[in-house]
């Protein structure tokens, strides 16, 4: 660069901005409630920078990113360098709604009902289904308006009944031996199955 018409020519370097890199979370990523993710990033100076005085995430490097919050999050990391620039990098993931559920107090009575408690996190869809062998023995589907512990009886459908009858008919006692499948979509995310066989109904 000339300056001022005395011939001196002075030289400026410029010298370009750090750099951040974010390898986990992924941008646009999904993850499960719960799901563990650690947290992966790496920032870099310039060729002939000045050196970097800071590279800090939401999370230290290697811990585990928020999952508990369900929606849209973000995750945002700086890099900073000794002559203070400042960049920073923000990727967006989304955690889903908790779809995991749990079965209690499982009891098969005389006639072909089946009592059980399914406590649900959240509000959604819970289906639940008991096949007998290849017959379709009773099924039931329940709307959750909220997290919780939800008491549920299933009697024998058509089909359920006609066997019962059949059965019945031919003079056999004991138990019917069926397995259970419960299902839980919750409200904007993803269905989850639970499957439990060898369920023991008296016959």
């Amino acid at each position: 660069i000339a300056s001022g018409g005395n011939g001196d020519v002075e030289t400026v370097t410029v010298i370009a901005n750090p750099t951040v890199s974010i390898a986990a979370p992924l941008k646009n990523a999904t993850f499960a409630s719960g799901q563990k993710v650690k947290a992966r990033y790496r920032c870099a100076e310039a060729p002939g920078g000045p050196g970097l005085s800071n590279c800090t995430g939401d999370v230290a490097n290697g811990q585990l990113i928020d999952t508990r919050t369900v929606g849209a999050q973000t995750f945002t990391v700086t890099a900073i360098s000794s002559d203070g620039a400042v960049v920073d990098d923000t990727v967006n993931y989304t955690v889903l709604p908790d779809n995991r559920v749990t079965v209690t107090k499982v009891k098969g009575h005389k006639g072909g009902k089946l009592t059980l408690r399914v406590k649900v996190p959240g509000p959604g869809k819970l289906s639940l289904r008991l096949r007998a062998g290849d017959v379709a023995f009773s099924h039931l589907t329940r709307r959750p308006r909220q997290p919780g512990v939800i008491r549920l009886s299933l009697a024998p459908s058509g089909a359920g009944s006609s066997l019962l009858s059949r059965l019945s008919a031919t003079g056999v006692t004991g138990t019917i031996t069926g397995k259970l499948t419960v299902t839980f979509t919750p409200k904007g995310g993803r269905p989850r199955k639970l499957t439990i066989r060898g369920i023991k109904i008296p016959a």
